[in-house]
């Protein structure tokens, strides 16, 4: 939507403010609920989409350097393991969660 991952912070305090701002730069007169809809769509048309061009979700993990290679200043490395990541989709959104 045009909007830098940095500006983040207000929008998870506040997240009424996401609807001004789309209303601001767009013209959209959207509620709160909506603009989630609209993300909880897009995500499921994207897991869709990739799963009839046959991007399967079992290969999404990542490249194994990230696993080993310490990450400086802290030297962190990723450690969830596959099993965990692929636990992330096993959530049932009720249709009339708005």
């Amino acid at each position: 939507m045009g909007l830098c991952l940095f500006t983040r912070p207000p929008f998870v305090k506040k997240p009424e403010l996401f609807p001004m701002f789309l209303r601001g730069r767009y013209g959209w007169d959207l509620t709160y609920e909506e603009v989630q809809k609209i993300g909880i769509d897009t995500l499921e048309t994207e897991r869709e989409f990739n799963r009839r061009a046959g991007v399967s979700e079992e290969f999404y993990d990542i490249p194994e350097f990230l696993r080993g290679e310490p990450l400086p200043p802290k030297n962190s490395v990723f450690d969830i393991s596959m099993e965990e990541m692929e636990q992330i989709w096993n959530v049932e959104i009720p249709k009339d969660v708005f």
